[in-house]
């Protein structure tokens, strides 16, 4: 069975974090929260000789201009063990890893159970460039060094799952964390041989386990060697030691790992060149003296949570707007960038909220998660905009680009769910919700909300065929109805109902029929406040060209 301390880390981090920078999170994250005991108590009992995973969402996201990646979405039960499984072995992941110095910078583990954060704040991208341009700063001068840039083609959809096995290994796993971390890669996988799950902290900490073998390689023979998730820099002697560290890593990754670097990501420059690219990646971001003081008093609230949003009275938020304007409109356009201008809007609000949101209208397309969260703010400041909104959503939703991606439809429905923008039976029409898994959850929510008691009434006697991933959602929207119709039903269909938290699901949709949705759109306030938002932007950016987001 799994440990009591890891399944409730997993539920802190889950439910104040979520489980992907991709996708929204899942409804079921408010009922795990309150029920945060019985959860616990029930993933004890889980046998997991006979455990089935859910499978997993798969969709389409953008990861440029012009490149895709495939994330993906675990069921929100098999994410809750999935995540309990690993965290009962990161500590040990993170012992056996190499000192940043010697390479590994991302995704560094933190042993505290009390933290809702899995990974170190001064572990991510941002933090990554500046640590590379102190060391390009030490490097470069009088002198011929190089600096060799490169990644992993299709890091994590190439990851061999006897690697995986290797890694849980050299941890020592117990037979359960095994059968679940297996299990749900497996499942996730189609029965693939290879790949993991992109997007889950819980993948994280496989892959940084994963390539632990490969820093312990090139940190020996490097002159300076520095790795960020599937992103390496190394700096070397001069051009031919550089032609030699190349040959190196890719004999390497092919040989031990079956992986192969990018070749057209793969290039060679002077140490100058390289502290010229980290001072324009964190100039575009962090230059503009507006924006360093939304930086610095995000910083100060992640560390004091009684601060207040509104205590943000020194920044002009029409310059972070002109920024924006500014990277939109070069090229290439730096997403990473945009990401963290989008995200201090989100603190320091805009005037003339609906005309942001139609202006930059293909940022729906590109960043729809962090398009549409600031949407969601900016409604909530200017809450006689949010018609307006929520109808310059729905519009760029049916335009190209973002008509072609799934993404950006779930992620404005899920604007609506959370109440966050008004919705209306003509919107949710013009929003054309199709029949992907995401999709139909959503789209029955809103149904619930909207309070459409007749289709429920029609989908009742169809629940044993709905998937399980959208079972939940059409139990939470016909909650519409009245109290002893819901009560008749929710006792018919709990046989039907193959949840590892089913009966407790079930006993608080029962109990709570009446408050669903205020909990959903209460959810969203709490994530619009500074604290939520202190804890991405610690993060700064992603690098958007990497595999993991």
């Amino acid at each position: 069975m799994l440990k009591e301390k890891d399944v409730r880390r997993a539920l802190l981090h889950l439910t104040s974090i979520g489980d992907t920078d991709i996708f929204p999170a899942p409804f079921e994250y408010h009922f795990y929260r309150e029920t945060a005991d019985k959860i616990v108590a029930e993933a004890g009992k889980v046998d997991f000789g006979k455990f089935r995973p859910r499978g997993a969402v798969e969709l389409l996201t953008p990861k440029g201009s012009l490149s895709f990646r495939i994330a993906h979405q675990l069921y929100p039960a098999d994410t809750v063990l999935y995540t309990a499984a690993v965290l009962e072995i990161a500590g040990d992941v993170e012992k056996m890893r190499q000192p940043v110095e010697r390479g590994p910078f991302s995704y560094r583990y933190i042993d505290d159970e009390n933290e809702a954060r899995i990974f170190a704040s001064n572990s991510s991208y941002h933090d990554w460039i500046q640590h590379l341009s102190s060391v390009y700063e030490k490097h470069k001068k009088g002198s011929k060094k190089v600096v060799i840039e490169s990644d992993i083609s299709d890091f994590y959809s190439r990851i061999y799952f006897h690697r995986i096995e290797h890694v849980l290994d050299d941890v020592g796993a117990r037979n359960p964390v095994r059968k679940i971390i297996e299990g749900i890669i497996k499942f996730s996988r189609g029965r693939q041989s290879h790949g993991l799950p992109v997007g889950s902290t819980a993948s994280r900490v496989l892959a940084e386990g994963l390539l632990n073998d490969t820093d312990v390689t090139m940190a020996d023979d490097v002159l300076e060697f520095s790795r960020y998730v599937d992103d390496f820099r190394m700096v070397c002697l001069d051009e031919v030691d550089g032609h030699s560290t190349v040959c190196k890593l890719a004999e390497h990754l092919m040989l031990t790992e079956g992986l192969s670097l990018n070749s057209s990501k793969t290039r060679m420059y002077s140490v100058d060149a390289g502290l010229k690219d980290c001072e324009r990646k964190l100039s575009d971001v962090l230059n503009d003296e507006d924006v360093v003081e939304v930086s610095r008093y995000i910083r100060r609230v992640y560390e004091a949570e009684d601060a207040s949003v509104e205590d943000i009275d020194d920044v002009d938020p029409q310059r972070i707007v002109d920024r924006v304007r500014e990277l939109v409109n070069r090229e290439p356009v730096d997403y990473g960038a945009l990401k963290v201008l989008l995200r201090a809007l989100r603190a320091t609000g805009c005037d003339n909220a609906a005309e942001f949101v139609g202006e930059f209208g293909q940022l729906l397309y590109y960043l729809p998660r962090d398009f549409c969260l600031l949407a969601g703010a900016l409604a909530q400041r200017h809450q006689g905009d949010g018609e307006r909104i929520a109808e310059a959503l729905v519009e760029g939703c049916n335009k190209a680009p973002a008509k072609e991606i799934i993404l950006a439809k779930v992620w404005v429905a899920h604007l609506f769910v959370a109440q966050a923008l008004p919705v209306t039976k003509k919107l949710l029409k013009a929003l054309k919700l199709g029949d992907s898994t995401l999709e139909k959850r959503s789209a029955y929510l809103i149904k619930g909300l909207l309070r459409d008691r007749s289709f429920f009434r029609a989908h009742k006697t169809s629940f044993t065929e709905t998937s399980d991933w959208v079972k939940s959602a059409l139990l939470f929207g016909a909650s519409c109805m009245s109290r002893s119709e819901y009560a008749t039903w929710l006792d018919t269909i709990k046989d039907h109902y193959d949840d590892p938290f089913a009966p407790t699901y079930l006993k608080w949709l029962k109990d709570n029929q009446g408050n669903l949705y205020e909990k959903i759109r209460e959810d969203f306030k709490i994530q619009s406040r500074a604290e939520k938002i202190a804890s991405e932007f610690s993060e700064l950016f992603g690098d958007e060209d990497s595999d993991v987001p």
